[in-house]
């Protein structure tokens, strides 16, 4: 570290020390500090001794903002071992070494120092993470992680079951994803950089639900009713609408829209609530386009019938001016969509022929032509 090392020792030269920065830990007291000698080079007149000095570190890098802790010590050129007591907890301490009056800079012996006792020693660190005892089937669950002796948490891991869901820097993750009978896992580090992983996991997570069923999506058509049939295993229900429902606490109420829509059908048990929704389709027949561009720019690109899925029981065929069979299709899909080509080539521009059959109950039969624009 690029601290002045001026007046730490006396006599020293500027700058002709070693630093080695750490910090206590929340115990504080006693501290070990083993120097083993390795090795004294040739021709290095090393006066036979080391001199090392504990310093508290105040406020800025100059040496007059340290404080020493006890007095120098001096070792020989063997391995010593120096201990130091009643360390501050949470505090930032630095090491400083330097060989007699010539510094261990410019060059010195070469030995290695290691750092031990409770004031630097790594508290046992725990965790858990807390959470509602019960969740209703797709109710928002809150889960904490609570850990203990972590001064610096890393980044936040969080997994349902084995399934990693995100990663943050949040004590708190909230999601509806949760099952009955899953867990919930966090996984994060201690202690940067000597980086050690802490797993907490939930013990399994009871999920309360019940069974709700608001039927078949269905078709009609205009002025014609139909007929809903929902179940569920609790006594507790409605349908949470009263537009074009003859009753609202039926499980099979008869329904007469006007136009296509959705009826939400809610159940309740416990404290809990679900919902299920069933769509009645109205026929207002189809607007079918007669003109598309499949250049591939993204726009147009396909003949597409909007509302086609609503007759999945069409049959659809395309034919040149000479009468010859192009494609077809049994039904026509958005999923199928025509691209205007013939037998994997691209059609020319010009105009097409088709026959739409839906196969309803009025036997609906539609005829025309399609231009391709390149």
């Amino acid at each position: 570290m690029n601290c002045s090392d001026y007046l730490l020792f006396d006599p020293v030269l500027p700058n002709s020390t070693i630093w080695y920065q750490f910090n206590s830990n929340n115990i504080g007291d006693s501290l070990q500090i083993s120097i083993d000698i390795i090795n004294i080079p040739f021709g290095i007149e090393v006066g036979g001794a080391l001199q090392l000095r504990l310093v508290k570190k105040n406020n800025s890098c100059s040496a007059i903002d340290f404080v020493p802790v006890g007095t120098s010590f001096s070792s020989t050129s063997s391995d010593t071992v120096f201990i130091f007591t009643q360390l501050q907890t949470n505090t930032e301490y630095a090491i400083v070494l330097n060989e007699n009056t010539f510094g261990v800079a410019n060059p010195g012996i070469d030995f290695q120092i290691m750092i031990s006792g409770k004031s630097v020693e790594i508290p046992q660190f725990t965790g858990s993470i807390s959470h509602e005892d019960t969740l209703c089937k797709n109710e928002i669950g809150t889960y904490s992680l609570e850990l203990s002796n972590c001064p610096n948490v890393g980044l936040i891991s969080w997994f349902i079951n084995n399934e990693l869901i995100t990663s943050n820097n949040s004590l708190v993750f909230e999601t509806n994803q949760v099952e009955n009978g899953d867990t919930v896992k966090a996984i994060t580090t201690c202690y940067s950089p000597c980086a050690d992983p802490i797993v907490v996991v939930t013990n399994p997570i009871n999920v309360y639900s019940f069974y709700v069923f608001a039927g078949n999506d269905t078709i009609i058509n205009p002025g014609e009713t139909a007929q809903l049939h929902a179940e569920t295993n609790v006594p507790t229900y409605y349908w949470d609408t009263q537009l074009f429902i003859s009753s609202q606490s039926s499980l099979e109420p008869f329904v007469y829209p006007e136009e296509t829509f959705t009826y939400p059908f809610v159940a309740f048990s416990n404290g809990c609530v679900q919902y299920d929704y069933v769509t009645v389709f109205v026929r207002n027949g189809l607007e079918i386009p007669n003109t598309f561009s499949p250049n591939f720019d993204g726009t147009n690109d396909t003949w597409k019938i909007p509302d086609i899925e609503l007759y999945p029981d069409n049959n659809l065929s395309i034919y040149n001016r000479y009468g010859t069979l192009l494609a077809s299709y049994s039904p026509y899909t958005p999923a199928t969509e025509w691209l205007g080509t013939w037998q994997g080539a691209e059609l020319p521009e010009g105009v097409y022929f088709y026959i739409l059959e839906l196969n309803d109950k009025e036997k609906t039969l539609y005829k025309g032509t399609i231009s391709i624009i390149r």
